[in-house]
């Protein structure tokens, strides 16, 4: 599971992407994958989140198979995100 958004700082907030679509599996899909690069996915405090591509991604995710295990890895569920 992964994407969520992040403050002007580049903090984590507790707000997971819109676009994820969370399967009783626990996996997620990306509602808008084939164009989301570049894409406006939400904004915190007027601060514009834009999707990347995964290697741009400042963390792990817990149970994400593209991990390179150097980073500080997250939870995302529908509700919140957290630091495991």
């Amino acid at each position: 599971m992964c994407c969520f958004l992040v403050d002007k700082q580049g903090i984590p907030t507790t707000k997971p992407c819109p676009h994820l679509i969370f399967l009783k599996s626990g996996r997620t899909l990306c509602r808008s994958y084939k164009d989301r690069i570049g894409k406006v996915i939400g904004s915190v405090d007027g601060y514009k989140n834009v999707c990347t591509t995964r290697n741009n991604s400042a963390c792990d995710f817990l149970g994400c198979e593209y991990n390179d295990g150097t980073k500080i890895v997250y939870e995302v569920s529908k509700r919140e995100v957290k630091k495991v």
